[in-house]
């Protein structure tokens, strides 16, 4: 019953921002040749947080597709 409950609460949830900017066009390819490299990386929710992210190092190839849960 909590997975249920969960998934209505996450439902009930306020959309995030839109993935595109307004008057910002960005190559759906991109980045296409070129690799992004993440070291040392760090990040949390809020300044009063502790990490959620905490020295993670990563590298994203062409064309692949990441998700952070």
């Amino acid at each position: 019953m909590v997975s249920a409950e969960r998934l209505f609460e996450y439902g009930r949830l306020e959309s995030e921002a839109e993935l595109t900017i307004p008057d910002k066009v960005i190559d759906n390819l991109w980045p296409s040749k070129e690799a992004l490299e993440f070291h040392s990386l760090s990040a949390k929710y809020s300044p009063s947080l502790p990490f959620a992210l905490k020295d993670v190092s990563f590298t994203i190839k062409p064309g692949q597709h990441v998700g952070v849960v």
